[in-house]
């Protein structure tokens, strides 16, 4: 994870970022054009950034509804 490098768990060589990203979350980086995750673009796309937010809240529930229920044991 990114943020281990920030806490010092990782060495400086092995980090995916050089330094802290200046915005708090939510983060968007269009990784297209910007591969290296420098600019983010959240706040120029409010409805992506709503939209998978909700999917991130609703997936606890989704993961419930349609693929847990498979490991349950049964007695």
């Amino acid at each position: 994870m990114p943020f281990e490098r920030w806490f010092g768990k990782i060495p400086v060589e092995e980090s995916l970022l050089d330094s802290k990203p200046k915005t708090y979350p939510p983060w968007l980086y269009d990784l297209s054009a910007d591969i290296g995750a420098t600019k983010n673009i959240a706040h120029d796309c409010p409805d992506l950034v709503a939209k998978l937010s909700k999917l991130m809240d609703d997936l606890p529930e989704r993961l419930d509804r349609e693929i847990r229920h498979g490991y349950i044991a049964k007695e």
